[in-house]
């Protein structure tokens, strides 16, 4: 956090023949500047569009960063429906599910999906891990009915 002293110091550093009411001015000018700048932000904008972001906007950012896949992580709780279970470990080459992403579930009984894409940064990392699931075994037992 900037505090008005810290500031003073640096103007004083970039204006060293300045005094101290213009040293003062300029610091209160800086600070009134960054409040109508941040008072601008609307956090309720900018949770609406990171909750906007799609699996297929994620899977383009993927591949724009040279990802070589996607594994699908539940989050792995009592809310958490057989369908993400199910899917919970399932690994996806890009090139694979590009047009396609693999969430939401078909069968997904939340709301939204809550699993994640995890990214897979290469070949080698993909066919490692290619085919383990993780431990399901600490979870609560869910039934169908």
């Amino acid at each position: 956090m900037i505090s008005l002293d810290k500031l003073h110091g640096v103007l004083r550093q970039e204006y060293p023949g300045a005094s101290d009411e213009q040293i003062e001015q300029a610091a209160r000018e800086v600070l009134n500047r960054l409040q109508e700048e941040i008072s601008e932000i609307d956090g309720e904008e900018i949770a609406r569009e990171i909750a906007d972001a799609t699996p297929l906007q994620d899977m383009k950012r993927f591949e724009e960063a040279d990802m070589y896949g996607v594994m699908i992580l539940s989050q792995r709780d009592e809310h958490a429906c057989l369908s993400c279970l199910k899917h919970d470990g399932e690994q996806y080459t890009i090139k694979e599910r590009r047009e396609n992403p693999p969430l939401p579930h078909d069968g997904c009984e939340n709301e939204e999906c809550r699993c994640t894409m995890l990214p897979i940064p290469d070949r080698e990392t993909y066919l490692d891990s290619l085919g383990e699931k993780p431990d399901l075994s600490n979870l609560p037992q869910f039934s169908d009915d």
